[in-house]
């Protein structure tokens, strides 16, 4: 049994600098992101973006990197990863993140394997795990070497870097992102230019997203799923991106940034209901009653049962945790790991919708979402248009589409394994589906 999508959009852009140009132009004055600056968010528009891509290009450029070489970068989530990523890929250059949390020998094996002739590191600890390539600084200290110190050396004008934006082709690699994988060493799994757009399109069709979102960013653009949704898509829609200072500064930031859209991972969501249902069991009394009230009338509501209390008990309870999340929450994207039906209908009952999908970074992350409209927090939804799916005979998921990598660089048996004659990504995970 195969399940397959509406067919794909074909009005995007050939490759992801030319997606961003796009949305520049598009949208000059509006918010692009949002930037932590003391406490508070420094808001940055798509004009004032751009000039700092082009700075960043021309830094890239001065270190004679040109179109098809490898650039590592390494360090947390950030507006300057972000730049660096946009300026490479309007210079056709390939990017790989690195993990800031792996170890010096495993960041090391990625900066040789793919065989980059440059490491933007955020800050000098993060440059200090790697060793036989110019280490630029997204932060750096005084006396020490920022990227963008570098700007001036180059000769790259601005007409001539936006008259080459457009050159590469849907086909031209864009990044290598490494899979950990259980057993070896880390695979580097090749994603197109068209990986990105095609599947944004694919995405901007099937699923209520727009410029006037606010997406709430705050895990690692090195993971595909931050580097899609949070990263890729915000772009070519022309949506705001709201960074969080930090995993400590993460509650303030996000009542701060008031979102429209987060995309996380089950085990934020679950910490996140942990903290709540912990404090108000703390409280105890009325409150606590209030809370299990509006819970079971919420979980009555979703599952279309007579709640005629949900009313009051929201506005007493369910616009409050709302708030927390700044109020203008239309949906949560969960995704990399499986979320228990309990913990989104949790979310679901207090009028936060949890959104579970499914992929895979061989699928460029998104290959399956959840509709606002119909959400069954059972399953991952349906496949984006364009998409097929397919059950094996021993139950395997394989996917087939647009979204599927290139192959593993370097490493043709390890891709004839994962990629078959027919197309089909063998993903290795087991799944059925429901009708």
């Amino acid at each position: 049994m195969t399940q397959t999508a509406a067919q794909a959009p074909t009005d995007f852009a050939r490759n992801m600098g030319e997606m961003a140009w796009r949305t520049v132009k598009k949208f000059p004055q509006r918010v692009s992101h949002m930037v932590p600056h003391k406490g508070e968010y420094r808001n940055v528009t798509f004009t004032e973006f751009w000039e700092q891509v082009f700075t960043y290009a021309k830094a890239l450029h001065s270190f004679g990197l040109r179109r098809g070489d490898r650039v590592v970068i390494l360090g947390e989530t950030c507006f300057e990863w972000a730049v660096t990523d946009w300026a490479a890929q309007t210079l056709g250059l390939v990017t790989v993140p690195i993990y800031p949390t792996l170890p010096p020998d495993q960041s090391q094996y990625i900066l040789e394997d793919c065989g980059a002739k440059v490491a933007v590191c955020l800050d000098a600890k993060m440059a200090s795990k790697l060793t036989g390539v110019p280490t630029p600084l997204l932060r750096a200290a005084a006396g020490e070497e920022g990227l963008t110190d570098h700007a001036g050396k180059s000769d790259l004008t601005r007409e001539a870097w936006e008259a080459q934006i457009s050159d590469g082709s849907p086909e031209d690699l864009a990044t290598f992102i490494y899979t950990s994988g259980t057993t070896g060493q880390p695979k580097g799994a090749m994603l197109t230019h068209g990986n990105f757009t095609r599947l944004a399109e694919a995405v901007r069709q099937d699923l209520d997203v727009s410029e006037n979102d606010v997406f709430f960013s705050f895990l690692p653009l090195s993971h595909v799923f931050e580097r899609f949704a949070g990263h890729a898509l915000t772009m070519s829609l022309g949506a705001t991106v709201a960074y969080a200072g930090s995993l400590v500064s993460l509650a303030s930031d996000v009542a701060k940034a008031r979102p429209t859209v987060i995309v996380g991972v089950p085990r934020f969501l679950e910490n996140m209901r942990g903290r709540i249902v912990e404090n108000v069991r703390k409280q105890g009394g009325i409150k606590e009653k209030l809370f299990d009230a509006a819970l079971a009338q919420g979980l009555k509501k979703y599952r279309g049962e007579s709640a005629p209390f949900y009313g009051l008990l929201d506005k007493l309870v369910g616009s409050k945790i709302r708030e927390r999340l700044g109020g203008r929450i239309r949906f949560i994207a969960s995704g990399g790991a499986a979320l228990a039906p309990h913990v989104s209908e949790f979310y679901i009952a207090f009028g936060l919708n949890v959104l579970q999908g499914y992929g895979l970074t061989e699928t460029t992350a998104a290959s399956n979402i959840n509709r606002p409209g119909q959400n069954d927090p059972e399953t991952v939804g349906p496949p984006f248009r364009g998409i097929e799916q397919m059950i094996a005979p021993d139950g395997e998921i394989l996917i087939r589409g647009f979204s599927v990598m290139k192959g593993y660089y370097n490493l043709p048996e390890e891709t004839k394994n994962a990629i078959d004659a027919d197309g089909w990504f063998h993903t290795g995970d087991i799944g059925e589906f429901k009708n």
